[in-house]
């Protein structure tokens, strides 16, 4: 349990910093980059199971610590696709993004592998 909040320590500073760094780049003409952060799964699609929570949580857990840590530094405007334990499925959570005018859509996940060497994050990029 103590190894997967170190995990969502290191992923929201992660996150945080490389947001914080590229904000120039998406703002050139100095209005907040719009932001949306996707916790992945939700209701009834709960996702990977630890067996104490299942992903949804998580995800929903690392999203709000992130969108905290973006609005508090104060070039960001964050939207949510889910705050609760909603479920939404693949295609209206882009068109939310893509209606929300958003500079940046990020869609959180943390899966699991059957195979103990197997670490580390994936990340895919359009």
């Amino acid at each position: 349990m103590r190894s997967i909040f170190i995990k969502i320590f290191f992923a929201i500073i992660f996150l945080s910093l490389i947001l914080s760094l590229s904000a120039p780049v998406f703002a050139l003409d100095g209005d907040k980059v719009v932001v949306v952060l996707d916790p992945g799964h939700g209701g009834m699609d709960g996702g990977t199971d630890t067996g104490i929570r299942t992903e949804k949580t998580y995800n929903l857990l690392i999203a709000g610590y992130l969108r905290d840590a973006l609005e508090k530094d104060g070039r960001f405007e964050v939207i949510m696709t889910r705050d609760d334990d909603a479920y939404l499925k693949f295609l209206p959570r882009a068109l939310f993004a893509l209606s929300s005018n958003a500079d940046l859509l990020l869609s959180l996940h943390c899966n699991s592998n059957d195979y103990s060497s197997v670490s580390g994050a994936e990340a895919y990029v359009s």
